[in-house]
């Protein structure tokens, strides 16, 4: 810390090493100068006089400056002043405890500079950073990532939780024209409300308490590529209009400012909400949702892949990170227990089973059904319903359909035919037709 004590003026008495280190001032006669010039050359400067004037009041203060070395650089300054009084407790003088702030914010810089770097490199590589399928229903979410790609509209992805909507999203980035461009993501559930505004539009010195310099927002860091925001139908209402603000004309400004800013920026969002509905509860804006909806997609759930679950099993053994005493191999009866459940939790709970399986595993070469947990290994029919074959037959996917919806409705041929979207006469006379029993 530098260390200086002053007369009331202003004017310096004496500086420890530290202070004159700070600014340049070794081997130099500095007592009788003003300790202000570190900060201000101006005498009649507006900061000095307040500064003066509080300290006087007061009896301390702080602040954070610009300051200025003999040799010219400048720096980031913290500035702790309190007055000394003589023993009849008059001013008698001033002490400053000045403390170099450059180190610290370098410091800041790497480590987020070191952050986002490790975050881009965890978002493309790894298990979770690929899009691995064969399945018809996984080859439209490919076409529809090529399609997206080469367009620059808002993209909205929509699909239970852990279908791989963030995936699909650096997909539809890395494709397009931006690619060399960063990709930013917000995530609007995993931060407060008072706190997104300022993360997504950045914020000025002194626009809350705690802001104690200018902070970049996502927005602007995302300038010229994409901007991938997560959840998004669990963003506050007062802030989807400063984002329609910036879909509409790139437009926003930081907390705090009365300037306004421009982004060119793509926004690709994603939810496991029916955003409709929100509309329709006044949960979420119309004109934003009518904004974002125009390239869409929901993502197919696992189940609706079943597939491709024997492949992104073996990408995620492949691609584990846990230590491998050896290699090691699904069974074939292992495999099948995957494949015979409906995954509620989509392709994250699959990746979880498969890291289970691999330490419980221990030194045996196979993944076994043993190593899975009891849930996946009793298996729970794909939506409701043993059959996995497809129907022979329009009159058997018929049958099939009868049957799924009053297994689903326990029986009751009311809410079965309500569910199929027929009067209950007509489901009668099918399932008289179809031979199907009135059984609960």
């Amino acid at each position: 810390h530098g260390i200086l004590t002053t007369d009331t003026e202003g004017r310096i008495i004496s500086s420890n090493a530290a202070a004159r280190r700070l600014f340049g001032w070794q081997g130099k006669d500095i007592a009788g100068e003003k300790a202000c010039r570190i900060f201000c050359e101006h005498e009649e400067c507006e900061d000095r006089k307040q500064l003066f004037e509080a300290v006087l009041s007061v009896g301390t203060w702080q602040q954070q400056c610009e300051a200025r070395a003999d040799g010219g650089q400048g720096f980031p300054l913290h500035m702790s002043i309190s007055l000394i009084r003589d023993s009849h407790g008059e001013p008698s003088g001033i002490l400053w405890i000045l403390i170099d702030l450059s180190e610290r914010e370098k410091l800041e810089e790497q480590a987020r500079r070191a952050y986002e770097y490790a975050d881009r490199l965890l978002q493309r590589s790894g298990a979770y950073g690929k899009l691995i399928g064969e399945s018809l229903a996984f080859q439209r979410v490919l076409q529809f990532i090529q399609d997206a790609a080469n367009a620059s509209s808002p993209v909205l992805l929509l699909g239970e939780s852990g279908t791989g909507k963030e995936v699909v999203s650096q997909a539809v980035h890395q494709a397009g024209v931006r690619k060399d461009q960063p990709f930013v993501i917000l995530d609007c559930a995993a931060l407060q409300a008072s706190l997104l505004e300022s993360e997504l539009f950045g914020h000025e010195k002194g626009a809350f308490t705690g802001a104690t310099r200018a902070k970049p927002g996502l927005v602007e860091m995302a300038d010229g590529g994409s901007l991938f925001v997560d959840e998004i139908g669990e963003m506050p209402l007062d802030l989807q209009a400063n984002l329609l603000r910036v879909l509409e004309t790139g437009e926003y400004r930081r907390v705090g400012s009365v300037e306004s800013r421009q982004a060119d920026i793509r926004v690709i969002s994603a939810t496991n909400r029916d955003l409709a509905k929100e509309v329709k509860a006044g949960r979420f804006r119309q004109d934003l949702y009518y904004r974002l909806n125009v390239l869409s997609m929901c993502l197919p759930p696992l189940r609706d892949r079943y597939e491709d679950i024997p492949l992104l099993a073996q990408h995620f053994l492949d691609h584990s990170q846990v230590t491998l005493s050896r290699e090691k191999r699904l069974r074939k009866d292992t495999l099948k227990c995957l494949q015979g459940y409906d995954w509620p939790g989509n392709v994250r709970e699959l990746a979880n089973v498969v890291e289970r399986g691999i330490i419980l595993s221990g030194d045996s070469e196979y993944v076994k059904p043993s190593h899975l947990p009891s849930e996946v290994r009793r298996g729970r029919p794909r939506s409701g319903t043993e059959v996995t074959v497809m129907p022979k037959s329009l009159a058997e996917a018929e049958k099939v359909c009868i049957q799924e919806a009053l297994l689903a409705c326990k029986g009751n041929q009311t809410k079965a035919a309500k569910l199929l979207g027929i009067s209950r006469m007509t489901l009668w006379r099918k399932m008289q037709s179809h031979e199907i029993a009135k059984e609960k």
